[in-house]
């Protein structure tokens, strides 16, 4: 199956995989400094004059950066998967999520 002229792998985890390289990339190219930019346009005039656009701080970045490195830690996502599917049978998501 091609998409965009590129195979598409037919198994659901090479599929998973191949659509997490896929998104991965596209994060990594991505500004994730647009998440934190308002349009100001749909803002009243007054709050237009007293908006500060703000930046994420270092702290922000870090945490942004470690989550995505903590996603691509496929063996420990396919723990996590396992482990709830076994214990939500005993307890809540919110429980097993801590």
């Amino acid at each position: 199956m091609a998409v965009n002229g590129l195979y598409r792998p037919r198994s659901a985890l090479a599929r998973a995989l191949y659509e997490k390289q896929r998104n991965d990339r596209l994060l990594e190219e991505f500004d994730q400094t647009e998440w934190y930019r308002v349009d100001k346009s749909r803002l009243s005039e007054n709050l237009k004059n007293k908006f500060v656009q703000l930046d994420p701080d270092e702290e922000t970045k870090e945490f942004l950066s470690a989550s995505i490195d903590k996603s691509s830690w496929v063996w420990t996502q396919i723990w996590y998967l396992l482990a709830k599917a076994v214990l939500r049978h005993f307890w809540s998501i919110t429980d097993i999520n801590g």
